[in-house]
Parts: structure tokens; sequence; C-alpha cells
């Protein structure tokens, strides 16, 4: 007759042996005291970045994605954690006023490439910030008192000001204003030229009313619709079992739609049942 017995084990117990002890029985590393040791020293936090539809640091505007495009990309200047009053260098090595004193001039670092491999230069920056001033989403509001984008050479570039007493250095640390490989974006159909906000937006010449076309999240204001279409608004299965985007969407509609429906609107959803 076989000895067999019940064992009782509590679940914590369990969840090590079967996770820290396991890797341990296969790499032959003490699981008790990595484990101990990681809760001494290393403090981990799971966040649900579901709400990073994309990768783009111009559209991407919900609550984590400057922790994702923080991941991807870099800006001209930084700033250390737990002080936000000094600025660091990071792509730009200096900054000045223009000799006009009616801009900044950032000199940028030497030898950067993007992860396709083109190096980094002033048309970059160009490109990356002018898209941001022409797409119209909503960081371009922070970038209303530029007027222009100019490209000294490779290393160096000028950004010009309406008023040169506003602020410019501390907005250029958020993520919404980092730098992009403009060949790689162009090449996937980005643009930064001027009638960039234009292609959302189509009108029928000889009648009035026209489409608007805006990514989830993206502005409406002061404008109305007698037809709304919105087309697969959640992406994928993590999006439908997200609380954080599944609020985002609700409080898009209650703030953006549904102020601006116009008398016997007709709404019309697109959408997979998650």
């Amino acid at each position: 007759m076989n000895d067999d017995r019940i064992v009782s084990i509590h679940r914590r117990d369990m969840l090590r042996l079967l996770g820290v002890g396991g890797i341990a029985a296969i790499t032959g590393l003490p699981a008790v005291e990595a484990l101990a040791q990681s809760r001494k020293e290393t403090l981990v936090i799971g966040i649900d970045t579901s709400d990073s539809t994309e990768l783009d640091p111009v559209r991407d505007l919900h609550y984590t994605p400057p922790m994702t495009v923080s991941a991807c990309y870099e800006t001209l200047v930084t700033m250390a954690p737990g002080d936000y009053t000094v600025l660091k260098p990071l792509l730009a090595t200096q900054w000045a006023r223009t000799a006009d004193g009616k801009g900044w001039r950032f000199t940028l670092r030497d030898n950067v490439k993007f992860a396709s491999g083109n190096p980094m230069t002033a048309a970059d920056v160009k490109f990356s910030l002018d898209r941001v001033r022409f797409i119209k989403f909503q960081s371009s509001q922070y970038l209303e008192n530029v007027t222009s984008v100019n490209v000294v050479d490779d290393r160096t570039v000028d950004v010009m000001l309406k008023n040169p007493n506003e602020p410019l250095l501390n907005t250029l640390v958020a993520p919404s204003f980092s730098i992009t490989d403009s060949k790689v974006v162009e090449s996937k159909g980005g643009d930064a030229s001027p009638d960039s906000k234009a292609k959302d937006e189509w009108n029928i010449q000889g009648y009035q009313g026209g489409m608007i076309c805006k990514g989830m999240q993206g502005g409406l204001g002061g404008r109305h619709g007698d037809i709304i279409l919105i087309d697969d608004p959640i992406k994928n299965d993590t999006q439908a079992m997200s609380p954080i985007t599944l609020e985002e969407h609700w409080q898009w509609w209650n703030t953006v739609i549904w102020g601006r429906l116009r008398a016997n609107v007709s709404i019309a959803i697109i959408t997979t049942r998650w």
C-alpha cells in the first residue's frame, strides 16, 4: 500500500517554491536569499500601461505614456529626479539666447544615432518640434509661443519665440517634445509641414460642412457633429480589460463628444465584442 500523505502548505510558500525556488533549481541560485535580498533593496511597482496606444510622442497623451515614450526617445534637455528647477543636458549639450535675444540656440551632442542607425542632426530637431506645432494635438499649446525652428548647421538649431520672456526650456523636458528620426517617421507617412493638421479635415467644395478625423482622446474644440462615427475604440483585449483605458474613454465621451452633439445626431460605434 502506498504511503500517500496530504501536506498542507501556505500559498506564499507555494509561490516561492514554484517561482523563485523553481528558477533556483534550474540555475543553481539560492532561492530564499535572493528573494529576501530583492525585498530589501528593490522596489517593484506594477502599473497598467495599456493606455499607451502608440509610441508617437506627439499623439500619445494618456496617463502612463510619458513612461513608455521616455523609454523610447530622448529630449533636448532633462531634469534629475527630485530636482525640477535645474536643467540637465541630454541631446543638447549647451543652450543660450540667440544674438537678437528673441530665441534659444541649442548645440547638439555629437555622434548620436537613432535605433535605425541614422545620425541625429538639427533637421531631426526641427522636424520633431514642427510636428508638435502643426499637428495641433494637445501638446501643441505649449509651443504656441514658438514662431519658427531654424537649422543653423547639423549641430545647431534655433527656436525663435513671439515673446522671449515666456518659458520654453522647462517645457522641452516633457516626453511630447522628444526628438524622433525624421527619415523613419516620414517613411511611415509622418508629416511636419504647416498643413499637416489639414490632413485630418476634409470639405466638399461648394457644400457646407465636412469631415473631421481625430484619434481617441483627440480634441474637438469648438466643433459640433451631426454624424459621429467611432471606429474601433478598443484595440485589443488588454485595453478591454484595463480600468484605466475604459475610464479614459468614458471621460473622453463625456467631456469631448457628449457636449458637441447637435439635435437629431446619428452615432455609430464600430467595435469588436471583447
